[in-house]
């Protein structure tokens, strides 16, 4: 009765902290992956599971993202509510909820009340969690941690309806949420390993191929909708492979002292010392040591640690793709085995004889606090874009993503001089962000036509807008609309040998709200 009094608690404190998020709007990848997306507006269900993730405009690169479900569960709430943020917002949270009420019953049968409820208490209140829950994109970490779940108690029941049916159900319905959950195949071995007894070998490896013949009808969905089936492993895999513990660390760091959290971390392979990889090695490596008997005293706390680093290996930057070197989203799957650590870690330091039992419990409600407000804080910064961008020049400020953001901002209101100032403060933090470029160029176009009676001033501005996007055709190889914007600019300049020439180009192109979105047949 005390345990599900406290559930309610949990469940109470959680929605009070991400009730103001509610009122958000759509910010960041919103307005291309949910906004402007054509599937979730118009696509049928075979399109839905034979596309990707990410609609063409939304990257110049080819993106590894085959998630169906979230893109499904955007589709049903466009169809019931239309582009209504607060639906969007308000589906992450339930679902939220739901993942941590499972999460504690999942725990409850692993390990015993104390450690399901402090373990719960974390997840639910952590701010690593608020990018998933707080921005309606984010949603794709929060549908697999629950189908991973969800598979996961259905497994741990020993019964044969659990353990080869629904499992494997949520499990497939975790790959098509999120790739990272193809790990999960080693979470159940390493739980079958850890426990199983001998007299299960025969319906374990039965079990073992119903989930490798699920993989396998993922990957075929995947390469047909992706159009490849190979993997983003990068040429650079062994440099990649000395910054791991880099980013194992800045992890755990914020998940037990979570000062760090940002909606982008600027850090990037290219940006690290040796001596940084070095010391991240020893330090992970001392870590072990120190906590080996923990480690290898208690099987729950082999399947705990097993479960956060199978989940943290995808993310852990072996893969090449075009992005954040670690972000807290990335983890949170991961997350639920290194709660699991720390609340059994909070639960033998409470059994302690040279503390207090007040000072004891003090101190756990003291850091459940923290974690509170620290989340209502950070939540704060997914309101609006203006917010979020300034955030990241605040956390990144020598990455060229806030600095175009806000210049996209002010291009959209009409403000092309701060247009410019953020924009070149972009290009020259990163001289191929092809980003800055669009926004330069279209500054530039707005400057023009506010010098319509300064016919020199006008070209000035004019030649300086086909400058800008023609480094971004360049850097680009044609995407952002670029083609398009060109045409504009040469028309402007009532170039008809260049305007003939780009409009067999520009049939398959079209401006999305004067800005630079290019999207083919």
């Amino acid at each position: 009765m005390k345990s599900n009094l406290l559930l309610i608690i949990i469940v109470v404190a959680t929605i009070l902290v991400y009730l103001p998020s509610l009122t958000n709007k759509f910010i960041w990848d919103d307005h291309d992956i949910i906004q402007r997306n054509y599937l979730i507006r118009h696509g049928s269900i075979e399109k839905i599971f034979t596309s990707p993730y990410a609609p063409k405009f939304f990257s110049p690169h080819k993106l590894p993202y085959y998630r169906p479900m979230p893109i499904l569960l955007w589709h049903i709430i466009y169809k019931l509510f239309g582009l209504n943020a607060l639906a969007f917002r308000l589906t992450n949270l339930v679902i939220y909820i739901i993942l941590i009420i499972l999460i504690y019953y999942l725990t409850r049968s692993l390990f015993d009340a104390r450690i399901a409820l402090l373990s719960t208490f974390l997840f639910a209140l952590h701010p690593t969690h608020v990018e998933s829950v707080a921005f309606p994109s984010g949603i794709s970490d929060i549908l697999a941690t629950l189908f991973i779940v969800l598979s996961s108690m259905s497994y741990t029941k020993n019964n044969i309806l659990g353990v080869y049916i629904l499992s494997p159900i949520w499990f497939f319905l975790a790959l098509l949420s999120k790739e990272t959950s193809a790990m999960f195949i080693f979470i159940v071995l390493a739980y079958d390993f850890i426990f199983a007894t001998k007299k299960k070998i025969n319906r374990l490896i039965i079990h073992k191929l119903i989930f490798i013949i699920i993989l396998l009808i993922y990957f075929i969905l995947r390469k047909h909708a992706l159009m490849s089936s190979t993997l983003p492993v990068s040429k650079y895999i062994f440099k990649r492979l000395a910054f791991v513990a880099y980013v194992l660390i800045r992890h755990l760091s914020n998940l037990i002292l979570p000062l760090w959290t940002a909606p982008y971390h600027g850090e990037y392979i290219k940006s690290l010392s040796t001596i940084t990889a070095i010391l991240t090695w020893a330090l992970l490596i001392a870590i072990l040591i120190i906590f080996k008997k923990y480690i290898t005293s208690k099987a729950l706390i082999k399947f705990s640690l097993l479960w956060f680093i199978l989940f943290f290996l995808p993310t852990s930057g072996i893969f090449s793709y075009k992005g954040a070197m670690w972000a807290e989203r990335h983890i949170i799957t991961a997350s639920v085995g290194a709660f699991w650590v720390i609340a059994y870690i909070i639960h033998k330091f409470t059994e302690s004889k040279y503390i207090s039992q007040k000072m004891i419990k003090l101190i756990i409600y003291a850091y459940i606090i923290f974690l509170s407000v620290l989340s209502a804080s950070y939540a704060f910064y997914w309101r609006n874009d203006w917010m979020l961008y300034r955030k990241m020049i605040e956390s990144a400020p020598n990455n060229p993503i806030g600095y175009s953001g806000i210049a996209a901002l002010y291009s959209d209101y009409g403000y092309p001089d701060s247009t410019i100032y953020y924009a070149k403060k972009a290009v020259e933090l990163d001289p191929t962000y092809i980003y800055a470029y669009a926004n330069l160029g279209q500054a530039y176009i707005t400057k023009s036509y506010m010098a319509a009676d300064d016919s020199l001033t006008r070209k000035a501005y004019l030649d300086s807008a086909e400058l800008s996007f023609t480094k971004q055709l360049i850097i680009s190889k044609g995407f952002g609309g670029v083609y398009s914007n060109l045409g504009i600019v040469y028309m402007e300049k009532i170039s008809q040998k260049k305007r003939l020439r780009h409009s067999r180009k520009q049939r398959n192109c079209f401006l999305i709200h004067h800005r630079y979105y290019i999207i083919l047949d």
